[in-house]
């Protein structure tokens, strides 16, 4: 700032989430809330980049000027196709609802539990659950059961580069049941595995879900919503591949790495200019 060079700035969740509980959560939230996000560093920055028009909305309602925050796509992930495989999934563990990343009370488990124990015991042994990624063990053995664990594995850790490629291969579509969030990296990921989604209605989420043609939106909480929009893909592998092509041809088309910067080229020379 001190160079007066121009500053452009990504945020990525526009409504904070302190990473620490107790006091250093709350040291975290007020740090941010005085010096970021609406705060001292938001006025002096040139340019916001937020991944979806309902955040830069959100950014302007609090009294930002709309003219410096820009939408730009959560790109792509195609650098990771040609990995190989070096997951120590078990073969036989195939074609399973996926969700990934890590494993926060807002990523909405529980309303993914309670959806698959309709979907159990409608679709019986077909039905597969796979939770990939790090947690915190002792919340989540609160929420499984021993009848859970008979059709949900689970993947508690940080899960490298190196073995996503499988984990998605291997996944018949993924399910983001989130209650609370700004944007997910996770659907342009679906979206490069050529897999379709079911989200929730938070944030600017579904803003990258054509309903029905890439995936399906679904009431953020609505586990019956949630559970019918699963039976419907379980059922209908056909729909679920289309779907997945169109997710991918999507990504192409709207989130590519190039289409991304393309966007930020433009918005750096129209500054440099």
């Amino acid at each position: 700032m001190l160079k007066k060079k121009p500053i452009y700035w990504t945020i990525h969740d526009v409504d904070f989430r302190p990473t620490n509980s107790g006091i250093r959560g709350k040291l975290e939230s007020l740090q941010v809330r005085l010096l970021c996000q609406n705060g001292w560093l938001a006025t002096k920055v040139n340019a916001i980049i937020v991944h979806g028009a309902k955040l830069r909305d959100k950014l302007i309602s609090r009294g930002l000027s709309g003219s410096k925050v820009f939408v730009i796509p959560h790109f792509d992930y195609r650098y990771l196709l040609p990995l190989p495989s070096q997951s120590d999934i078990n073969n036989s563990y195939r074609e399973y609802v996926l969700l990934f990343g890590k494993i926060k009370p807002y990523k909405g488990v529980e309303v993914l539990l309670d959806a698959s124990r309709m979907v159990r015991k409608k679709v019986g042994i077909k039905f597969k659950v796979m939770i990939a990624g790090k947690g915190n063990v002792s919340y989540l053995n609160t929420l499984l059961t021993n009848n859970d664990l008979e059709y949900i594995h689970l993947r508690n850790g940080f899960i490298p580069d190196i073995e996503i490629p499988e984990l998605f291969r291997n996944a018949k579509f993924l399910v983001l049941p989130y209650v609370d969030a700004s944007q997910s990296g996770v659907v342009s990921l679906a979206y490069t595995f050529s897999k379709p989604v079911i989200v929730s209605n938070v944030g600017s989420i579904a803003e990258y879900v054509d309903h029905g043609v890439t995936g399906l939106i679904f009431e953020s909480g609505n586990a019956r919503q949630l559970a019918n929009y699963i039976e419907e893909l379980i059922e209908s592998s056909d729909r679920c591949i289309e779907m997945g092509k169109n997710a991918y041809e999507k990504m192409k088309r709207e989130m590519s790495l190039e289409m991304c910067c393309h966007y930020l080229n433009e918005l750096y020379n129209g500054y440099v200019k």
